[in-house]
């Protein structure tokens, strides 16, 4: 296994242990930009929230930008998604890109963010989670944090009740 992807899975888990109900909770009860805010909730989606980095060489011949202080590839250089919808989507896009739908309401004393996917030629919705909050950002990226739980949590059932990976983790 190579070392970008021995640091993806640490990345997994780090995400699988971070996304809490009390961050969800404090998406959603905040209004605006949260630079504090900002960090945990990058460190939640496995995404590096780092300014320092450096060039290292990659197997194309090129050149992959990487954290100086944490070795991952897997930079966020860009928008606050606690403040940003086009950061929240971007998320979306990164980490979720299983979801082919998503969005939010107006109401009128809260904004409704949803996350979803939907099965076209069947007409169902396969998935879906909500996010509340004062403004859309906020809004959307609680329906995005309640979807990656769920994804996450997910994945770590599947693989305890995989054998194989029970007999990996014996040997």
């Amino acid at each position: 296994m190579s070392e970008r992807a021995s640091t993806k899975g640490r990345d997994d888990e780090l995400a699988s242990a971070s996304i809490r109900p009390e961050l969800i909770e404090r998406v959603e009860s905040g209004e605006g930009a949260d630079k504090d805010l900002h960090r945990v909730v990058l460190e939640a989606f496995g995404v590096c929230a780092h300014r320092r980095t450096h060039k290292e060489e990659c197997d194309n011949d090129g050149y992959d930008l990487v954290c100086s202080d944490c070795g991952s590839s897997d930079l966020w250089l860009g928008m606050n998604p606690t403040g940003s919808l086009d950061a929240v989507v971007s998320l979306i896009e990164r980490k979720l890109p299983e979801a082919n739908c998503h969005g939010y309401d107006l109401m009128p004393k809260e904004v409704v963010g949803y996350v979803s996917r939907n099965c076209i030629p069947a007409g169902e919705r396969a998935w879906m989670h909500e996010g509340y909050a004062k403004t859309p950002a906020r809004a959307l990226l609680a329906a995005c944090l309640r979807a990656l739980q769920t994804k996450l949590k997910e994945h770590a059932d599947a693989n305890s009740k995989n054998p194989l990976s029970e007999g990996r983790e014996r040997s």
